[in-house]
């Protein structure tokens, strides 16, 4: 024969493993992580580069921008040209004739008051920025190499006979 239980003890059993099941989830909303507390991280910034290039094969220049965009913003579009001694062997013509000379541009640009340019050996580096369009309001030609839409900046390059690429991160 079995020995019973005393009825008291079982209760009591049954009130502590109530316990274990209630209270878990009871402190957890009552109170709430230290983790929570601490701010999100504030996001990235979104930065996007539409790069692009050309070579002009009868002043055998390669010029190539890359234009860098934060949060949708232009932050500078930086020109290098390239004086080559000759065509690449992979080289295919663009089907868009150059309008203006690379030479004819990069005179250009070296004319503007206030612009950065850095002449090493056979490459020329001018850096564009937003700046510029302030100093320079009555100036079209600036507007289309530092465009605050990076599709229009896209669009203006590859009408112009240039390749492109947009870079995202």
């Amino acid at each position: 024969m079995k020995k019973e239980k005393n009825p008291i003890l079982v209760i009591f059993c049954i009130i502590i493993l109530l316990l274990f099941i209630i209270l878990p989830p009871t402190f957890r909303s009552l109170i709430p992580n230290e983790e929570e507390k601490t701010p999100a991280a504030a996001p990235q910034p979104k930065l996007l580069i539409v790069s692009c290039n050309r070579i002009y094969q009868d002043e055998l220049y390669q010029v190539s921008s890359r234009a860098k965009y934060i949060d949708g913003v232009i932050s500078t579009n930086i020109l290098t040209y390239q004086k080559l001694d000759a065509l690449p062997e992979n080289f295919t013509p663009s089907e868009i004739s150059p309008t203006v000379p690379a030479q004819d541009d990069l005179n250009y640009f070296k004319g503007i008051p206030n612009i950065q340019v850095n002449e090493q050996n056979n490459i020329t580096t001018i850096t564009l920025d937003s700046s510029l369009l302030d100093t320079n309001t009555s100036d079209d030609k600036i507007n289309n190499y530092i465009q605050d839409d990076y599709t229009l900046q896209k669009e203006f390059y590859e009408n112009q006979g240039y390749k492109c690429n947009i870079l995202e991160s």
